[in-house]
């Protein structure tokens, strides 16, 4: 869940973003010309009575409740004896070796 602009973003299972969006509450969260898989976008968010908008919150809480962990990303790891890595040489400008005048 969060704002973009006056839109409330939220995260619904596909029955609850179905009714939204055929009632007319929400629309497919656009972004960059690519649409979000399970997001909707609530329009003038700001608007709406308190009690509305926390039912959405509340509803995209639970749902994310239910989808599975995400998995760790897996750590690099340097070969054993491994020299530490060093910064490249960088030739020292023109400027930089001007005596100051």
């Amino acid at each position: 869940t969060g704002l973009h602009e006056t839109r409330l973003i939220v995260r619904l299972p596909e029955a609850e973003r179905v009714r939204l969006i055929a009632e007319g509450s929400a629309k497919p969260f656009i972004v960059m010309g690519r649409t979000m898989r399970e997001y909707v976008a609530i329009e003038d968010a700001l608007d709406r009575r308190q009690a509305e908008v926390a039912n959405y919150m509340i509803c995209a809480f639970n749902y994310a409740r239910t989808l599975p962990a995400k998995k760790k990303a897996a750590k690099l790891t340097k070969p054993s004896g491994a020299a530490p890595a060093q910064r490249a040489h960088r030739p020292v400008s023109r400027r930089a070796r001007r005596p100051a005048r």
